[in-house]
């Protein structure tokens, strides 16, 4: 919000510093949700896929998790610095 402010984007849309907090945790729950569908899509694929040993499909479960937990803390964190 501090590189491009709402009423920069939408001229006749003016906050004040309690709009900024809630558009910024409407955007941190939308990243959290996106990543946690995309997780679930991915979770879902894995546990149908029957070519996959128990093994397998337990390790790529705990990659798939740590890859979309990874992406998604570092995304909040970039976020919350710029």
């Amino acid at each position: 919000m501090k590189i491009a402010p709402v009423h920069c984007l939408l001229p006749g849309f003016h906050v004040d510093a309690f709009g900024n907090v809630i558009v910024m945790m409407t955007i941190n729950a939308t990243v959290i949700g996106m990543y946690g569908v995309a997780y679930g899509v991915r979770k879902v694929m894995l546990l149908r896929n029957r070519s996959l040993l128990e093994e397998e499909r337990s390790k790529k479960l705990s990659e798939a998790k740590e890859l979309a937990f990874r992406n998604l803390f570092f995304f909040l964190t970039y976020l919350s610095t710029c």
